[in-house]
């Protein structure tokens, strides 16, 4: 057993049921000494938060834990299943979490936000060398603080996207 520090991963997803823009599929990384320090600097639910809070929230979390977002275009949402796109992107992010932890097995747990049925992700885990917890539970995001900021990170790079397209289009709402 090494004693190197564990890292916790949250996932959260922003934008699913929006009319415009993308799903952004948000992934968070940190040590799992620090999950009170989540705590103490307010992370919670996105969706709890103003978009000020959001944002003062956001840099304190990509300079504390890493980070990966993968965005769902529309076009895609339009033309395939959208709990699999999203378990693809999940994949994705924990891909690139990886490669900047650099051993899986420094990875304690897994908690995403439950979006549908995984069908993929245990295999690719395996495949990995993946021998943590993977925990999929609905209200992930209000129930774990590392899933928190996972929706956190997804929120805002979907808002400032969104923004991107106001300015473009002047679209009101999302």
């Amino acid at each position: 057993m090494s004693n190197r520090a564990k890292w916790i991963i949250g996932i959260d997803e922003a934008g699913r049921g929006s009319i415009i823009g993308e799903l952004i599929v948000g992934s968070y990384a940190i040590h799992e000494s620090e999950i009170s320090f989540l705590k103490e600097i307010g992370v919670k639910d996105s969706k709890m938060l103003t978009p000020n809070q959001r944002e003062y929230l956001y840099d304190i979390l990509i300079k504390k834990g890493l980070f990966s977002v993968s965005p769902i275009r529309p076009y895609d949402i339009d033309r395939n299943n959208i709990n699999t796109l999203e378990e693809k992107a999940a994949i994705q992010n924990i891909l690139n979490l990886k490669r900047q932890i650099g051993n899986i097995s420094d990875v304690k747990s897994i908690i995403i936000d439950k979006f549908g049925f995984l069908r993929i992700m245990p295999i690719k885990l395996k495949q990995m060398g993946f021998k943590g917890e993977l925990i999929v539970e609905p209200k992930a995001d209000v129930n774990y603080p590392v899933v928190s900021a996972a929706s956190i990170i997804a929120k805002v790079i979907r808002d400032r996207r969104i923004e991107i397209l106001r300015k473009i289009y002047g679209v009101k709402g999302s």
